[in-house]
């Protein structure tokens, strides 16, 4: 019977605190000697199982303990307080109290784990009698619910027992509420199940939809919600519009429109040619209007065409209407492109051209152009604009360097004096109920009177300021800021004088 106690497992002394394991530890120990009937054994066996319990580490600084008199090593309370002088060396009581004053209570730490806590911190502080009240406010200061900490403040009388009460009973309601949101949560999410569960289940594989034309799962059409650039109507693509497609040369739309709607070509691959490559051409249309006069040559009949140059165009647009004004058929070549509007709007092309073009720099230029029956300006794309040298690619600019000596000697007049008013002196026009104003001088630190004396005789000999001997009607004061290379700058106060100045305004022949 008394072999089934577990006896303390070996203790760590090289690990953690060892003063706090070893009152554990010793605890345990006591435990076990009692509970196999151990603790009334001699002195030598309780010694015996002390040391084999402790481990090897325990038995090597057994060896090291000096006893007086070498008799007491047999003494097992003797050996025991050798044991508990090494692992509890002199306290330092304001670092352990510092301990006890920072401990607060951690997220989660049940009230009763935190009390404990306090306890065994101010076991080592030497309060004495004040123990209880300093583990009390301990407690008010130190949990983490401010409410419940502010209940506690509002208290009088309050002592350790009751604070430990009033927070054990708090900690009780909290989880005794949170248990009741549990229980109501799952019964909820359980009904929410079963409901489900009644309805009949819906395929989940995919499927190609009527609305987007692609195949996706149920409830995730991408086309939910958008417009059709056909019919304007909502919930499904054009590519899928219900619409028949002849209706795309019927619609009424403005020409500004439909040039900013056209974006794309893409090639239409016929069921016969499913094992051809497909082509992307983009044709995006440039913001500004920007064109330029190009005369065709059809059927050896000449009519000039404003083009819209549009770099972004990988093809050349002409419009079916510019044929029939000049009363031109001339034999159209099939395509499979169809060109592709912002929005996936259709347009099918009549079919191709190849008609001579001519600038005033080139003629006779062959072009291909896609007719398409649209109300729409005609567009030169990017490799037609090259090829008649409308527009230049520039892959890099180059910038001549000039240098800051260089730069001087080109603009000497600039950087040579001072600089001055051509022709005559500039006259100051003032508004005709102008009232002069003279303001008084202002004092000069002494310090200051010296360096504003040179600096006044510097720029007179410049020729920037002159002295005025005579009655004036405007006087300015000065305004002196010392700079931090130590030199004066000299600045008047103008704001009376600004308030009346007349504005000088412009005729056209200035600013031609």
């Amino acid at each position: 019977m008394m072999d089934t106690f577990r006896p303390p497992a070996p203790l760590k002394f090289s690990i953690g605190n060892v003063k706090e394991k070893w009152r554990k530890w010793r605890q345990e120990l006591e435990n076990y000697l009692l509970a196999t009937e151990k603790d009334e054994r001699a002195d030598k066996i309780k010694i015996a199982i002390l040391l084999n319990l402790l481990g090897s580490e325990g038995l090597e600084i057994f060896n090291t303990f000096k006893f007086e008199p070498p008799e007491s090593q047999k003494n097992y309370s003797e050996v025991l307080k050798k044991f508990e002088e090494y692992c509890s060396p002199r306290q330092n009581v304001v670092y352990e109290r510092y301990k006890f004053f920072s401990c607060v209570q951690q997220e989660g730490q049940a009230i009763e784990c935190y009390v404990t806590q306090l306890k065994t911190l101010a076991s080592t502080c030497e309060f004495e009698e004040q123990e209880n009240g300093l583990i009390r406010d301990r407690i008010v200061l130190g949990i983490r619910d401010s409410g419940l900490k502010e209940r506690l403040l509002r208290e009088s009388g309050l002592g350790l027992e009751k604070a430990i009460e009033i927070v054990r009973r708090a900690e009780t309601s909290r989880e005794q509420l949170r248990s009741m949101k549990e229980e109501t949560a799952a019964t909820v999410n359980s009904v929410k199940r079963n409901r489900r569960q009644n309805q009949p289940k819906q395929s989940s594989q995919d499927y190609e939809c009527k609305k987007c034309g692609r195949k996706h799962k149920p409830r995730e059409c991408p086309a939910y919600g958008k417009v059709c650039t056909k019919c304007n109507k909502k919930n499904h693509f054009a590519v899928k519009c219900f619409q028949n497609s002849k209706n795309i040369h019927e619609m009424k739309v403005p020409e500004n429109e439909l040039e900013i709607y056209i974006d794309s070509v893409t090639e239409k691959v016929q069921e016969n040619e499913l094992n051809s490559d497909s082509m992307n051409k983009n044709v995006e249309i440039v913001s500004e209007t920007w064109y330029k006069s190009v005369t065709l040559n059809v059927n050896d009949k000449y009519f000039e065409v404003d083009f819209k140059l549009d770099t972004g165009a990988e093809v050349n647009i002409l419009p079916l209407y510019v044929l029939n004004i000049v009363k031109v058929k001339p034999k159209l070549s099939e395509t499979n492109l169809s060109l592709t509007a912002y929005g996936n709007f259709k347009l099918k092309p009549e079919g191709t051209i190849i008609i001579n073009c001519s600038t005033s720099k080139l003629k006779n230029i062959p072009l291909q152009f896609y007719v398409v029956n649209v109300k729409s300006k005609p567009i030169l794309g990017l490799k037609g604009c090259l090829e008649l040298k409308l527009i230049e690619r520039i892959d890099a600019i180059e910038c001549s360097k000039i240098s800051k000596n260089e730069l001087i000697k080109q603009y000497k007049d600039v950087f040579t004096g001072t600089g001055e008013f051509p022709d005559e002196p500039y006259h100051i026009t003032l508004k005709d109920n102008a009232i002069p104003v003279i303001h008084p001088p202002r004092r000069v630190p002494q310090a200051l009177q010296p360096k504003l004396k040179e600096t006044l005789d510097k720029l007179e000999k410049e020729k920037i300021v002159s002295k005025v001997n005579k009655p004036t009607d405007w006087v300015q004061s000065l305004v002196i800021v010392e700079k931090p290379n130590g030199n004066l700058r000299l600045c008047l106060d103008p704001r009376d004088l600004n308030k009346v100045i007349k504005e000088r305004i412009l005729s056209n022949s200035y600013c031609r």
